[in-house]
């Protein structure tokens, strides 16, 4: 049975998910937008670490390394942020935290924090963690000072915008091949133009969004249809669009759906 404490951080995370996903579509600097937040800076080094390298294995597990570089923006006073950015760079990422970061950074963002509990030595917590490709998902710990964090689930997750489904693993990506393809955008119908897009790369598209969106300037993107998909979208997403994408390669479907 999950006790009251546990109840109500489950409540505040999911009350805290709906408030950043309102707060995404307001426009604002990259690094004021991702800021991390650490609501537990007086926990020991010794016992953050621990939790500093199992976030970014999590994050490992879902995102290739070696082709990720991940947007981190956190307080200087925050040695989760410096132990979660270090643990991300002996996994093989690379990190930037510019300002204004090149289209394809993922960007990702931490909310920690405990809440009160009559039992003083031992706090329910939470982390959050949020991606820039509408990936988020929060879990539930217990700490105390003789055991550090103790994981006891996860309480929210929201799946990706854009998800590539390869014909040998759900989890695999297709590497970004050099070519002189071009892809270009119009004011217009986003619909009609996708439907072009994916004719030229045989694919069938599939839109399932109760509307249609009408492009209001021009964009090119050179690349693979894959790639061009997920940097255009990436950038609607950015504009707080709610389209999610999903890219069959087995079946050549491009699957396009609305929040």
């Amino acid at each position: 049975m999950i006790s009251p404490s546990l109840r109500r951080m489950t409540l505040l995370l999911i009350a805290l998910a709906l408030l950043s996903g309102c707060a995404a579509k307001t426009q604002r600097p990259v690094m004021e937008s991702w800021q991390a937040y650490n609501g537990m800076s007086d926990v020991p080094e010794e016992l953050m670490a621990p939790l500093a390298e199992l976030t970014a294995q999590k994050v490992a597990d879902r995102y290739p390394p070696g082709r990720t570089t991940i947007g981190l923006h956190y307080r200087n006073t925050d040695e989760f942020g410096s132990m979660f950015e270090s643990a991300l760079r002996e996994k093989g990422f690379s990190i930037d935290s510019t300002e204004e970061p090149e289209i394809d950074v993922l960007q990702c963002s931490y909310l920690m924090d405990s809440i009160a509990s009559p039992d003083t030595k031992t706090r329910p917590s939470y982390l959050r963690l949020k991606f820039s490709d509408g990936y988020s998902i929060g879990h539930i710990y217990t700490y105390s000072p003789e055991t550090g964090f103790i994981e006891k689930g996860v309480a929210t997750s929201t799946e990706a915008l854009f998800t590539f489904v390869s014909s040998q693993s759900a989890t695999m990506e297709p590497s970004e091949k050099i070519g002189d393809y071009t892809w270009q955008i119009k004011p217009g119908s986003l619909k009609k133009q996708l439907a072009a897009w994916a004719r030229a790369a045989n694919y069938q598209l599939v839109w399932k969004a109760a509307h249609d969106f009408e492009m209001q300037a021009e964009a090119t993107f050179k690349g693979s249809f894959y790639g061009a998909v997920k940097r255009l979208f990436t950038r609607m997403n950015r504009s707080g669009n709610s389209l999610r994408v999903t890219l069959y390669q087995q079946n050549s479907v491009l699957e396009v759906r609305e929040d």
